[in-house]
């Protein structure tokens, strides 16, 4: 993944009939810091989930947005990453 200033901005069409949302497909962003996406989801109202953490390197979280894709928010150490 690239590092930059990518902003991600939950939009819903209500007047659109030609899109399926969900399935199969999500997005994934790495983050400094996972508890901003934290902060993000209480602040814009999305249903708040809890980080997965699989090793001591890595945390994650996934949520949904309003049209149903699941979005992952990734956080890893420097060490991980081999930096």
């Amino acid at each position: 993944m690239g590092r930059g200033d990518t902003k991600l901005e939950p939009v819903d069409e209500f007047d659109s009939d030609s899109v399926e949302p969900g399935g199969e497909l999500s997005l994934g962003f790495e983050v400094d810091a996972l508890s901003d996406c934290m902060e993000f989801q209480e602040v814009v109202g999305i249903e708040k989930k809890s980080p997965i953490q699989p090793n001591p390197h890595i945390k994650f979280v996934f949520i949904e947005d309003s049209d149903g894709y699941a979005v992952q928010f990734v956080e890893m150490d420097e060490e991980f990453m081999g930096e």
